[in-house]
């Protein structure tokens, strides 16, 4: 089917396209510039010599370099400048205004005399000065000054004073900066996280490039020494000393073998450039790591009772119910506070002097004060009251199931270690039995290839040796690594060093 459009559609449809071009180019022109390739790519390594690197330099080199930590710290920056800007409504605030022109009316009559009604007016510029001055005392001061700049107005000076003080009720500051001041507990618990499971990340990385370097020259040993089988087996086959399914037995064998070398060489690429981001170093830059000792189990790091207290300490999601439940206390106490009668004294003192030449026909200025001192009760009544009571209802509901929160965490964290150390103790018994079975297959694979060179063994024994034992050899690398990482997963997951240091607990 075939649609007309009219001329003033296809400008329409002209006009859109452009703008939409336009509106693009803008959008592009407002982004930050992208990275070059080969910023990206890391395609240029470091040709200088680099010292062996081990686990803590990586670590520490890693964290020096990390956007997630600096985040985090930034995170912290923040609510710490916001409890400042909290704090700053303590500090005096000073204030100078300037007025030009300042109209005031003024109008007076003399009692029991039948005259008429004095009216003035002035409109001279005049300037004030003011300061307020607020305690955590609940004290609240303030004074201001005003004078006319020309000293020909009516009212040329003036002082006020006011002095006021809550006995009964909190200040409403203490609880912005209480919650404020968790609140940074909170974050510093949120970074101590990240930092964990930063220094975790790069230590399974390093562990993960240790274990595919073995694991991949394991592969490389595998693969000559199917070479070197699927070669001799070509010449006995010429020979006649074995039949061609033995043969082909050797050749998929070497196929399988070299299949296997890729992986694992690929394997070995993917860790060492994810390492290579952690660090944030050019990819293809031949760093040589330090491999690790023996892993050695800390019975102190892996107590169990230690192990719950510090998992309920240091677990980021109890982290955040203790501060709830802080929060709901200090709520309620506030609440619960401001439901007492307020007891407010307040003391006012007023002074000014009047100018009267040629305005009130006397030479003499006009003086008067005005000072003031009551005991302000108020009771709160009604509407407001029934919505605190309700108010304190939910807070106290909201602590009840934050304590019933943290009850079911304590059980899964008891739960979580007993599963954790039954694993520890599985890997680290499994380990043990692979060392055996290693030492096992070497020797059945040595008398095997004994063997094989004397054409006494077929080729299905002599692949399955060679198989299971590089399999072994691959199992015990691969347990071994596994034990780092579980334990450098109960360092993460169970810290030593207090979170709480140089910070108030929670109540």
């Amino acid at each position: 089917m075939i649609h007309s459009v009219s001329g003033r559609g296809v400008l329409r449809s002209a006009l859109v396209v452009m703008l939409s071009g336009v509106s693009l180019l803008r959008a592009d022109r407002d982004l930050p510039p992208l990275p070059t390739a080969e910023a990206v790519m890391g395609n240029a390594p470091d040709p200088r010599p680099h010292e062996p690197l081990t686990i803590d330099a990586a670590v520490d080199r890693a964290g020096a370099v990390s956007p997630e930590l600096a985040t985090a710290r930034l995170e912290v920056d923040r609510l710490m400048a916001r409890l400042f800007g909290i704090q700053l409504n303590y500090y005096p605030e000073f204030q100078v205004q300037l007025q030009a022109p300042r109209i005031f009316d003024y109008d007076a009559r003399e009692e029991g005399l039948d005259q008429p009604k004095f009216q003035y007016r002035t409109t001279e510029p005049g300037v004030e000065a003011s300061v307020k001055q607020r305690l955590p005392t609940n004290t609240e001061l303030s004074a201001s000054y005003d004078h006319d700049i020309s000293r020909a107005g009516l009212l040329s000076d003036r002082l006020s004073l006011v002095f006021s003080q809550e006995f009964v009720r909190k200040d409403p500051l203490w609880l912005q900066e209480s919650l404020a001041e968790k609140q940074i507990w909170l974050k510093k618990c949120a970074q101590a996280s990240v930092g964990r499971e930063f220094d975790y990340r790069v230590k399974s990385t390093f562990y993960s490039v240790l274990e595919a370097e073995l694991i991949a020259a394991s592969a490389e040993r595998r693969f000559e020494q199917d070479r070197k089988f699927a070669a001799e087996s070509e010449e006995k086959f010429r020979s006649g000393v074995i039949a061609e399914y033995s043969l082909l037995d050797y050749q998929r064998d070497l196929k399988v073998s070299e299949s296997r070398l890729v992986a694992r060489k690929a394997s070995l690429d993917r860790a060492r450039s994810e390492f290579a981001s952690l660090l944030q170093i050019p990819y293809g830059d031949p760093l040589r790591l330090v491999e690790p000792g023996e892993p050695v189990v800390d019975r102190r790091l892996c107590d169990p009772r230690r192990m719950v207290e510090s998992g309920m300490r240091h677990e980021l999601r109890i982290s955040q119910i203790r501060y709830n439940m802080f929060a709901n206390a200090e709520n309620a106490d506030y609440i619960r506070n401001s439901l007492l009668p307020s007891v407010r004294l307040e003391a006012r003192g007023d002074a000014y002097r009047t100018v009267g030449d040629g305005v009130f026909n006397s030479s003499q200025p006009v003086e008067g004060r005005d000072l003031s001192a009551a005991l302000l009760v108020t009771i709160p009544l009604f509407g407001s009251t029934f919505e605190k009571w309700n108010n304190l209802r939910l807070e106290e509901i909201d602590r009840s199931i934050n304590e019933n929160q943290i009850d079911a965490l304590f059980r899964q964290e008891v739960r979580d270690v007993r599963n954790t150390l039954i694993s520890l103790a599985e890997i680290q018994a499994r380990y043990a039995i692979a060392r055996d079975i290693e030492q096992l297959a070497a020797r059945e694979f040595e008398i095997s290839r004994l063997r094989f060179e004397l054409g006494s063994v077929g080729s299905f024994d002599m692949i399955r040796t060679k198989n299971e034992y590089f399999n072994a050899l691959d199992e015990l690398t691969n347990l071994r690594y596994a034990l780092l990482r579980r334990l450098a997963e109960i360092e993460r997951d169970y810290p030593l060093d207090p979170p709480d240091a140089g910070v108030a607990s929670l109540r």
